[in-house]
């Protein structure tokens, strides 16, 4: 018996040596930078997203295949006077009805007069830029019924120029328009102290020799009687 009990003694012993014999090997430290340590977070499920970030994402997640647009774009202009007022000069006065102008300035020395104020903004419109301005209303009709996400650049330009002519899908844009004629004028006015503004610009532009065609939809246009 003591002779088995020396031998585990000595096994066991041995089995301890060993175990301190071998090197652990040493930690490897993550020396990547702080900064590019981070993790794409997954989305949490029925997270919703705006819908330009939407239309970002499907654009980044699909194939080039996929990310057409059924919608044509916008044709550049290319008439001089368009791009002349496209740049930012939207009031010409050439061609149009030599009664126009005094007949928009008498207005809106009146609307003054009256205890208003008002500015006029544009007179003489080629043909190329009602073409253009037709064209975008009838693009952002387009794009309201379309979500695919190769539209995204179009759906883009065609807000940047609803702002800036301050159109609306909800206001028809016409094919034709008087100023292309050189018979309207597009003022900017108000009258604070009318009892009825509309009715009482109606009655000031009568004395100018102008008539107020479209008070609703189109408060600031004006055309020669």
């Amino acid at each position: 018996m003591t002779k088995r009990r020396e031998e585990k003694k000595q096994a066991a012993t041995g089995r301890s040596k060993v175990a301190r014999g071998r090197k652990q090997a040493p930690v490897q430290k993550d020396k990547t930078p702080r900064g590019d340590r981070r993790e794409a977070r997954p989305r949490k499920r029925g997270a919703k997203q705006a819908p330009l970030v939407r239309a970002l994402d499907q654009r980044q997640d699909r194939g080039l295949e996929e990310l057409a647009c059924d919608i044509e774009a916008l044709t550049p202009l290319v008439d001089p006077l368009a791009l002349e007022m496209e740049a930012g000069h939207p009031l010409i006065w050439d061609d149009t009805d030599p009664a126009l102008r005094p007949a928009a300035n008498q207005l809106c020395a009146l609307i003054e007069a009256d205890g208003g104020t008002a500015s006029i903004s544009s007179a003489f419109r080629p043909q190329a830029y009602q073409d253009h301005l037709r064209q975008v209303w009838d693009r952002a009709k387009e794009l309201d019924a379309n979500d695919q996400p190769g539209c995204l650049d179009l759906r883009l330009e065609v807000a940047r120029e609803l702002g800036k002519h301050a159109l609306s899908t909800s206001r028809l844009v016409g094919k034709t328009s008087r100023h292309t004629q050189g018979r309207a004028v597009d003022i900017s006015w108000r009258l604070p102290d009318a009892e009825d503004a509309s009715a009482r610009v109606a009655e000031l532009a009568a004395e100018a020799g102008l008539t107020h065609p479209f008070p609703a939809q189109d408060p600031p246009h004006f055309e020669l009687a």
